[in-house]
C-alpha cells in the first residue's frame, strides 16, 4: 500500500507519512514483520540470509557417489562426491582423454589438466637438471622441442616436458640460442605462421594435426630467414660487396647476363622468378666478376617490387662512380600466374638506365644487342 499524500482529507497531517515509502511485509516466512521502504522483500539482512538458506538446504538431497558408493549431501544433479571421483572417471573424458598422467590422485585424464599441472604432478617439485626443489611459483615447464604452441601443432606429451628452475631454465635458452645463433630470434615469424595455421583450421577446416604440420613453424621461419636474407642491414652487405673494387684503366661496356634469382611480392607474399642484365662502364674502378651477382641476390632478398629492385641496382652500381649503368629485368610473378588474373604467360620487364646509357643513344642501342637473345622463362 502507498500513502500517496503527507495530509490525509481532512487537511490534517498523516501520522502514517513515511516519506513516500511503500508499506510492505518481510518475504522471510518465518517472521513477516511490516516495514516501510522504496523497495525490496525483506526487512533486515539476517532475514534475506536465512531465506536464502533455506531455499539452499531445500535443494539438497542424498547422493550416492558413481565412483566410490559413498552418500553424501549435495543439490541433485551431481553424480561425484569430490574432485577425484570426477577426475577418475575416464567414461565421462571422450577416447583422448585416456591418455593419462600418474600423481598423488592415481590415474588422472590427461586433458583435464594443464600441460603444466600435468608434469608437475609427474615429475614433481624438483628441478630436472640441478636435482633441488622448488616451490610451484619457482619451477617452469620446459618443451624440449622449443615449440609451446597452443594447438594441436604443440607437443605436451610428458615425454616432451621437462621440470625446470628459472636458473637451469634461462641457461638452457642461452646455450640454444649460441648453438643455433643463425635460425634463434625468429620466434615471432614462427608464432605467426602458427596463426595462419590455426586461421586455415577455423575457416577452411584445414587438419594441422597431420604429421606434416608438426614442425611447420620452424621450417617456415627458417626459410624465411634464408629468402629474406637481403632485409637485414642491406647498406652494409652492399657496401662489403662493392668495397671489393680494383683499379682499372677499362672504359669500355661490362655485360652480366641471365642472372636468376627469386624475390619475394611484397602486396601477396608469393614468389617472383626472374632474369637479370646488368651493365656498367667503369671509370677507374671494376668489380670481380662475382660480385655483380651478389649485389643482385642481396638486393632480390627481400620483399620489393620490380621496379624498385631495377632502379637500385643502377643506383649502387653509379656508386663505384661508373660513367654508367643499366639493368633490365624479365619477371614473372606468382601473384599474377595463381590467382587474380591468372596469367601464367605473361611476362613483366622493366629497364633503368643512367649515366652514359641515358645520354647515349649507341651505348644504349649496344647494350640492348647483347641482352637481346636472354634466357626465356
Amino acid at each position: 500500500m502507498v500513502i500517496p499524500n503527507r495530509r490525509d482529507q481532512t487537511g490534517k497531517n498523516n501520522p502514517n507519512w513515511q516519506g513516500g515509502k511503500k508499506k510492505l511485509r518481510c518475504g522471510h516466512k518465518e517472521c513477516s514483520k511490516i516495514f516501510y521502504a522504496y523497495g525490496g522483500k525483506f526487512c533486515s539482512r539476517e532475514c534475506y540470509r536465512k531465506d536464502r538458506r533455506k531455499q539452499r538446504e531445500s535443494k539438497l538431497g542424498e547422493i550416492m557417489c558413481k565412483i566410490c558408493g559413498k552418500t553424501f549431501t549435495a543439490e541433485k544433479g551431481r553424480i561425484y562426491c569430490s574432485h577425484r571421483c570426477q577426475c577418475k572417471d575416464s567414461l565421462a573424458f571422450s577416447e583422448m582423454a585416456k591418455k593419462s598422467c600418474k600423481s598423488r590422485w592415481g590415474e588422472v585424464p590427461a586433458p583435464y589438466m594443464t600441460y603444466r599441472k600435468r608434469a608437475l604432478a609427474f615429475y614433481g617439485l624438483k628441478c630436472m637438471k640441478c636435482q633441488q626443489k622448488f616451490l610451484k611459483k619457482e619451477l617452469v615447464v620446459h618443451h624440449k622441442d622449443f615449440t609451446n604452441y597452443d594447438s594441436e601443432l604443440g607437443n605436451h606429451e610428458l615425454e616432451n616436458l621437462m621440470v625446470l628452475c628459472r636458473f637451469c631454465h634461462n641457461k638452457l635458452h642461452r646455450e640454444f640460442e649460441r648453438v643455433h645463433k643463425n635460425y634463434f630470434g625468429i620466434k615471432d615469424i614462427e608464432k605467426g605462421m602458427h596463426l595462419i595455421l590455426k586461421g586455415l583450421k577455423k575457416e577452411f577446416g584445414l587438419k594441422i594435426k597431420d604429421q606434416h604440420f608438426i614442425d611447420t613453424p620452424k621450417r617456415v621461419a627458417r626459410a624465411y630467414a634464408e629468402i629474406f636474407e637481403g632485409v637485414k642491414d642491406t647498406d652494409k652487405q652492399v657496401k662489403e660487396i662493392l668495397s671489393a673494387a680494383f683499379k682499372s684503366d677499362m672504359d669500355q661496356m661490362i655485360v652480366v647476363k641471365d642472372i636468376h634469382v627469386f624475390s619475394m611480392c611484397p602486396h601477396h607474399f608469393l614468389p617472383t622468378e626472374m632474369y637479370i642484365d646488368v651493365a656498367y662502364i667503369p671509370n677507374g674502378y671494376v668489380l670481380g666478376l662475382s660480385k655483380i651477382p651478389r649485389l643482385v641476390e642481396i638486393l632480390a632478398k627481400r620483399p620489393v617490387i620490380q621496379e624498385q629492385l631495377t632502379e637500385e641496382i643502377t643506383e649502387y652500381l653509379m656508386s663505384i662512380e661508373a660513367s654508367g649503368a643499366a639493368a633490365r629485368i624479365r619477371g614473372q610473378h606468382f601473384c599474377m600466374r595463381m590467382r587474380g588474373v591468372k596469367k601464367p604467360e605473361a611476362i613483366m620487364v622493366t629497364t633503368s638506365v643512367l649515366g652514359d646509357f641515358r645520354e647515349d643513344q649507341l651505348t644504349r642501342n649496344e647494350f640492348l644487342s647483347h641482352i637481346r637473345d636472354g634466357k626465356s622463362f
